[in-house]
């Protein structure tokens, strides 16, 4: 198992986000945003089904925040992934 984290830690992509200064921080900060749209959108489907919102129409609404929680759960695993890629030794 430690030649395969070994062997995550010594991709391509990984060696690029430990050398570059400013890629880490962009992927850190894509991450967190994908988590705080996948949150935020669960919490407004979660209140358009408890009642509120009710101007809007609720199939359409419901439809385009769980596109939103898709692609931000999408872009957090990609993301979460690629930080994970960084140290897989040491977080796993």
């Amino acid at each position: 198992m430690t030649e395969f984290l070994a062997g995550i830690e010594h991709l391509a992509l990984a060696r690029w986000l430990k050398a570059s200064f400013i890629a880490y921080p962009v992927v850190n900060a894509l991450h967190i945003m994908s988590i705080g749209a996948l949150l935020t959108s669960v919490v407004l489907m979660d209140l358009r089904i408890c009642g509120a919102f009710r101007s809007l129409p609720h199939a359409a609404f419901i439809a385009l925040l769980r596109r939103i929680a898709l692609n931000a759960f999408a872009g957090a695993l990609v993301t979460g992934s690629l930080l994970f890629s960084v140290k897989a030794n040491t977080y796993a």
